[in-house]
């Protein structure tokens, strides 16, 4: 997704989750940032044209990355448990949180004229209320047919709050995710918190990451560690 000026990859968790992925593995690439979904694979954001194979959904590019640049993180150390724990905090960030961020964005006021308005630059000012108006029946839509969109705004956030809380008890006092050394974890992860974090507007999930200092720490450490402001 294009860059929006927030000091974040993308505002998509899953765009900046594979982008973070490619810097901490080393891996040259170009970003392509676009609003469509159309041309990709699975017709969702975000996908990689790597070698004539194009690969869409953030974790399974993820496994086509180690498949083909082997290990370069190191994450073949990690024991299995905590491979285990990994699996179930990802995806309370990426199939739990992330449902409440987008909730947020959309039916917040506040965070909704924010969102659209840095979201939308490429497009024509005067078609910007229709498309940000389209855009929000599509995801209001979508966030009802998952779940999240039927319970009023302050219960889902009061939700988003105790998925933050579980992730930063899962962060623990580490460096990173997996002890002293980031691996695809952090990646996931920080590409969930920094869409909610390093946004210029406040709000509850904000608020509820400010709650957890070492959280922060871990955010502000990942992102001065790579090229991601």
């Amino acid at each position: 997704m294009p860059r929006i000026g927030w000091g974040i990859l993308a505002p998509s968790p899953f765009c900046a989750k594979v982008e973070l992925y490619l810097q901490m593995i080393g891996a040259p690439y170009e970003a392509r940032p676009t609003l469509s979904a159309a041309g990709g694979p699975r017709k969702k954001l975000p996908w990689i044209e790597d070698g004539g194979a194009r690969v869409a959904d953030s974790e399974v590019i993820l496994d086509h990355l180690r498949r083909t640049r082997g290990d370069p993180l190191g994450e073949e150390r990690i024991p299995l448990a905590a491979r285990q724990v990994h699996h179930l905090v990802r995806r309370t960030a990426e199939e739990s949180l992330y449902f409440v961020v987008v909730a947020e964005r959309w039916q917040d006021p506040a965070m909704y004229a924010a969102y659209t308005r840095d979201l939308l630059t490429s497009v024509p000012a005067v078609g910007r209320p229709l498309v940000a108006a389209m855009a929000r029946r599509m995801l209001t839509r979508q966030l009802w047919e998952q779940g999240t969109g039927r319970h009023p705004l302050p219960e889902a956030l009061a939700r988003g709050a105790r998925d933050i809380e579980a992730l930063a008890w899962a962060l623990g006092e580490e460096p990173f995710f997996a002890g002293d050394a980031p691996a695809g974890i952090d990646a996931a992860v920080w590409g969930a918190l920094a869409n909610i974090w390093f946004v210029p507007q406040e709000g509850v999930l904000r608020r509820a990451v400010g709650a957890h200092p070492a959280l922060v720490g871990w955010l502000e450490r990942v992102a001065d560690r790579y090229t991601l402001r």
